[in-house]
């Protein structure tokens, strides 16, 4: 199954937000629009958009992924026991 680089495009950029926002909270002088929203503010800053990106980016990713393990000849039961090995707490 070919990648799609859009996805790939997006999801390395949504990786160098998350870092990148990460070290707001250690910053003086930055504008507000690029940290958190507080608790009872009406707004959404930068740093509010890194992780539903991220949740977006691998929500695309999910069905390219089981389809290419669909096309690799693994059957339904070897996928749910691969997603249920690969997403276990350690």
């Amino acid at each position: 199954m070919k990648r799609i680089s859009s996805i790939d495009i997006l999801r390395s950029l949504t990786m160098l937000l998350m870092l990148w926002v990460n070290d707001f909270a250690s910053m003086e002088g930055i504008p507000a629009w690029m940290c958190h929203a507080p608790g009872k503010v009406d707004m959404l800053g930068l740093s509010d958009l890194a992780f539903p990106s991220f949740l977006f980016c691998m929500g695309l990713s999910i069905p390219f992924a089981i389809e290419s393990r669909f096309s690799k000849g693994d059957g339904i039961l070897n996928t749910i026991g691969h997603i249920l090995l690969r997403s276990r707490q350690h």
